[in-house]
């Protein structure tokens, strides 16, 4: 169960720049002691959902969709018809709602420029660039860069299915983000690092990808 956590940062406008645009931002403490993208999840993409839909709304979708599509290939099966499992829900049978989840996410941004920034070769150069591009400092440009944020585009939503291909759960994925919904009883299994994911409520958890 994902634990009681305050968040360390304040809430405050940030530019168009980022991909969730004219969204509150988070800005993490170095003191934190997370990564971003732990922070990320933990704070950001949670209040993502919450800001979007109720979580016990989420879950009645999910669980509802999942039995309707499961029990149609149930019937497929039985009857011997040639099928194939679906792996993407289909979008007649996606909430409205869960597209408009990115709109609603606070993104991350550092308070101090990350040490490893400097560290990735041309960095100098780089953020020279997007200073300009932008019109401020390097230091800022550098903390924009580091700021972490859902893409605006629409997300992925497809079923998440066990080893006997059954369906599971609901997979909500933005590039190297998810959200996992299943029913109350659904437990996912340990990610590989540098996987990292977080259980927001019974069921229902947050991931990080990695590039």
């Amino acid at each position: 169960m994902r634990s009681a956590r305050i968040a360390c940062g304040i809430a405050l406008l940030f530019s168009a720049t980022v991909a969730s645009a004219n969204t509150n931002v988070l800005i993490r403490l170095e003191s934190d002691g997370r990564s971003g993208r732990e922070f990320f999840v933990d704070e950001c993409l949670v209040r993502g959902l919450t800001n979007t839909i109720p979580l016990n709304d989420l879950r009645k979708w999910a669980v509802t969709t999942m039995s309707r599509y499961s029990h149609f290939e149930s019937r497929k099966k039985d009857k011997g018809d040639d099928y194939s499992l679906l792996s993407t829900v289909p979008k007649t049978a996606v909430l409205k709602q869960i597209y408009k989840i990115h709109e609603k996410t606070p993104s991350c941004r550092p308070a101090t420029i990350p040490k490893e920034i400097w560290e990735t070769e041309d960095a100098d150069r780089v953020m020279t660039s997007f200073a300009k591009k932008w019109s401020v400092t390097k230091k800022e440009a550098a903390l924009r860069w580091s700021t972490i944020s859902l893409p605006s585009a629409k997300p992925s939503i497809t079923f998440y299915r066990s080893a006997n291909r059954t369906i599971q759960a609901i997979s909500i994925r933005w590039y190297l983000y998810s959200v996992i919904i299943g029913d109350s009883n659904f437990e996912m299994k340990p990610l590989s690092k540098p996987f990292y994911f977080e259980e927001f409520a019974p069921g229902l958890y947050g991931i990080a990808g990695y590039k």
